[in-house]
């Protein structure tokens, strides 16, 4: 994007065709329309990268209009695609008391309907079943029920998505920083990491999950573990790259 397109200093884009405004201003308030919470949003989104237009060839500027809607497009999913704004009331009440109950970040720990209703007394029980699956429906939690009770358990998800706000830590930086300690260290046992760190097991253990679930299985060793999402990393070429990646 050339400076007469684009005011850097202000983050302003120059749209020099009108006709073409027009039409993209028409598709953004069709996404408007289908997705009406995050009209504010997206409103504030055009006004910031539209001005008046100027007379210049539409040729040396659509693949910059093309590039600017794509990140604005992907910014708008994130917004949407965000549990915490679509969750009622009394589930991310139910979510948070998990989550600050969780002991060790693994999400094995199985709930009775009567062990969430214990956790929030002031529900009626049949609306703490609904609100599970509430839960369930967004990939919150999980269904572990049987044909005579219902369990349920903390998704990894969950995790990912709420630690940032119900407890002191945010997995996403934690993420990053747990590939940096596991790149410079002399051991990639999971307990050696976590001590290294300083970190509790709740801590420590969805961190670890989110760089698992990128690994492919040749560089995992043992997940058969009790305390940690996994024994250790195998030391290869590819785990190293892998972290590389991650760290950045």
């Amino acid at each position: 994007m050339t400076k007469e397109t684009l005011n850097k200093n202000q983050d302003t884009l120059i749209v020099p065709n009108i006709e073409m405004k027009d039409r993209v201003c028409a598709l953004i308030d069709a996404g408007i329309q289908l997705t009406p919470f995050i009209g504010g949003t997206l409103s504030t989104l055009v006004k910031q990268f539209f001005e008046l237009p100027y007379d210049k060839k539409t040729n040396t500027w659509r693949s910059d209009v093309t590039s600017l809607i794509n990140e604005i497009k992907l910014g708008l999913e994130g917004i949407d695609s965000s549990s915490e704004n679509r969750l009622s009331n009394e589930a991310l009440q139910l979510l948070q008391v998990l989550i600050v109950d969780c002991p060790n970040g693994l999400g094995e720990e199985r709930y009775s309907i009567g062990n969430l209703y214990e956790r929030l007394p002031n529900f009626q029980e049949e609306r703490v079943r609904e609100t599970a699956y509430e839960l369930v429906s967004f990939g919150l939690l999980k269904d572990c029920s049987s044909l005579t009770t219902w369990k349920f358990r903390l998704s990894k998800l969950s995790y990912k998505e709420f630690d940032s706000i119900f407890t002191p830590w945010n997995t996403a930086y934690d993420v990053k920083n747990l590939a940096r300690e596991l790149l410079s260290s002399n051991s990639l046992e999971s307990s050696d990491i976590c001590s290294q760190l300083g970190w509790q097991k709740r801590r420590f253990n969805p961190a670890m999950q989110i760089i698992i679930d990128e690994m492919p299985d040749n560089c995992l060793r043992d997940m058969n573990q009790w305390e940690y999402s996994i024994f250790a990393l195998n030391e290869c070429a590819q785990t190293r790259a892998i972290l590389q990646i991650i760290q950045n």
